[in-house]
């Protein structure tokens, strides 16, 4: 993990925007100073996954201007769309159907729990869920609210 510290991320140019608000358009959550990035990869279990970003949406109420973005890799769309109703999602996926995600940042971890990254300007500054975790969400808190 620590080699994948500092990296900076790439994002492909093709990803779909789903639930994305009115307030911001897919450009503009890529360009944010501060996001965190929760990375669903096709191995995983999509609605285990889902069901963990719901911690995560304190942490957004709390830090609106540090958008946290759901980046998927599954293709199947309707699953999606169905998952974002059930739990009520209000936050934004971004799908990667072709997995160009995985592609261009080669050094991402592969352990499950390492897969929600805070980035600052696109460079990784923690790693780690928030939303499983009372010391990172801790240091999320902190990074985020550092000028």
């Amino acid at each position: 993990m620590t080699r994948f510290m500092g990296s900076v991320l790439s994002f492909p140019e093709d990803l779909i925007p789903f639930n994305i608000s009115e307030k911001m358009t897919k450009a503009e959550l890529l360009k944010s100073k501060c996001k965190i990035i929760h990375y669903i990869d096709s191995a995983s279990c999509t609605d285990c996954a889902v069901k963990e970003l719901l911690l995560l949406e304190n942490l957004v109420n709390n830090h609106i201007d540090c958008p946290v973005i759901i980046l998927n890799s599954s293709s199947n769309i309707f699953h999606i769309k169905e998952l974002i109703y059930n739990y009520n999602i209000k936050l934004p996926f971004l799908l990667d159907i072709e997995n160009k995600f995985q592609d261009l940042n080669p050094k991402l971890p592969t352990m499950h729990v390492l897969k929600t990254f805070l980035l600052r300007r696109d460079s990784v500054i923690v790693c780690g869920n928030p939303g499983m975790n009372e010391n990172i969400l801790q240091l999320y808190n902190r990074e985020i609210t550092k000028k």
